[in-house]
């Protein structure tokens, strides 16, 4: 969920006039509000991203001369015009800065640091744990995915998936030949752009290309966006998800054959791309027996 917007935060930076009537001299002093930390003449400000900051530079006392204020080392997202500072980060600014302001009378300046830390906010894309099973014959309904699954041609997954900021989301596919450890390195992925009028949501395929013919094969997957938030699914804590039914055959076969065990069916009743693995069709199904 999205942080619920706060009240803008004043801080006030506070330039004191010590002024006798030859020798004006100026003692520049760091104060804030709303939790920031002052110390000596720094002061700390730690803010959200993609909320405002206004931090207001006063004056206390008399000064011979007009009270002139500049900052050096501002970041992208400040701005100061006369006596207001700006600070309005967007998550892509999450970091600590170092802002010097002074204040300037006549010949007479005094200078002070703000040390500003942005806080990054981005929350994991969102996924339902589900997926479909695509090849050559279009969307598979039956036993796809699943240990009597056969993919004829290019395998696709394909995922819904929605990322409330609008960032970019990222799918990694793990596939593994039936019987071996995963090793949680992507060997597909497919990606989607941010989207810039947030959410970004829909369907996203992932193609499993360049699969040996006639193997078992397993898959994990992790979903992510572009900043690395990993959406997590019980029994999963670093992102990658297995289930013991990810799994199918790479068809199209033509050394293996299926027969179905106790059936009056043909060889898997036509069904001419299905493996060893492969399901029989019928009503009701039955296991098949390779040969």
């Amino acid at each position: 969920m999205r942080p619920v917007p706060i009240p803008l935060i004043a801080v006030t930076i506070v330039s004191v006039s010590l002024s006798c009537a030859q020798s004006p001299q100026w003692k520049f002093q760091l104060s804030s509000s709303a939790g920031s930390v002052a110390d000596g003449d720094s002061v700390k400000i730690e803010m959200q991203a993609a909320e405002t900051t206004i931090v207001q530079l006063l004056v206390v006392g008399s000064a011979s001369e007009p009270v002139t204020f500049s900052a050096a080392g501002l970041p992208a997202f400040a701005s100061l015009q006369g006596s207001v500072l700006r600070l309005s980060p967007g998550r892509q600014d999450a970091g600590e800065y170092t802002v010097t302001v002074t204040a300037s009378a006549g010949g007479d300046s005094q200078t002070a640091s703000l040390h500003l830390v942005v806080h990054g906010y981005n929350s994991a894309p969102e996924w339902n744990g589900t997926l479909s099973f695509y090849d050559n014959h279009g969307f598979r309904t039956m036993y796809c995915p699943g240990p009597l699954c056969t993919a004829d041609g290019t395998p696709k997954l394909e995922f819904w998936v929605c990322e409330e900021e609008g960032d970019g989301i990222i799918i990694d596919v793990e596939v593994v030949r039936r019987g071996q450890q995963f090793t949680k390195v992507p060997t597909h992925s497919s990606s989607v752009p941010s989207n810039p009028h947030p959410p970004n949501c829909g369907a996203v395929q992932v193609a499993l290309a360049g699969l040996t013919l006639e193997q078992s094969y397993d898959f994990a997957v992790r979903i992510s966006d572009e900043f690395g938030a990993v959406a997590k699914k019980a029994g999963a804590p670093d992102g990658w998800n297995y289930d013991k039914y990810w799994g199918f055959d790479q068809g199209p076969c033509t050394t293996r054959k299926c027969a179905c065990i106790g059936s009056g069916w043909a060889f898997c009743n036509g069904q001419e791309y299905v493996c060893c693995s492969g399901a029989c069709l019928g009503s009701p199904p039955v296991m098949p027996q390779c040969l």
